[in-house]
């Protein structure tokens, strides 16, 4: 099902605040919660429509996740036991998730750091 418009704010709200844009904004308006949380989720929501709405979506993941089986594989198990800040813990999870799918953690981390890209092409270059 698609997320709500609370879990699409907190996607953006975790994506942004982790992430460096390089630029400073300042100015604009004040907005409340509700509002910032409703455009979020409208803006969200018009571009998973422009590439063919949530449908389309997950049948491009389930083809992607059956025709690459490996690659998902790993993605999997990254996000099940890899935190976002490494930790000695994470660099004994991530040996574990190479030695799992008998690759190295370097390629576990390649494949965890491209994924994003190459499944977004997947869903943009996939017929609707």
């Amino acid at each position: 099902p698609a997320p709500s418009a609370e879990d699409i704010a907190e996607m953006i709200t975790t994506c942004s605040s982790s992430s460096d844009l390089g630029v400073r904004i300042s100015g604009g308006k004040f907005s409340s919660e509700a509002e910032r949380i409703l455009m979020s989720e409208e803006s969200f929501t018009g571009i998973i429509d422009a590439v063919g709405g949530w449908e389309h979506v997950n049948a491009v993941i389930r083809d992607w996740a059956e025709k690459y089986s490996t690659t998902w594989n790993i993605i999997v198990d990254h996000v099940r036991w890899v935190q976002d800040s490494y930790s000695r813990v994470d660099q004994s999870q991530l040996r574990r998730i190479a030695t799992k799918h008998c690759t190295t953690i370097e390629t576990v981390c390649r494949k965890k750091r491209e994924f994003p890209k190459v499944l977004a092409r997947a869903i943009l270059q996939t017929p609707k």
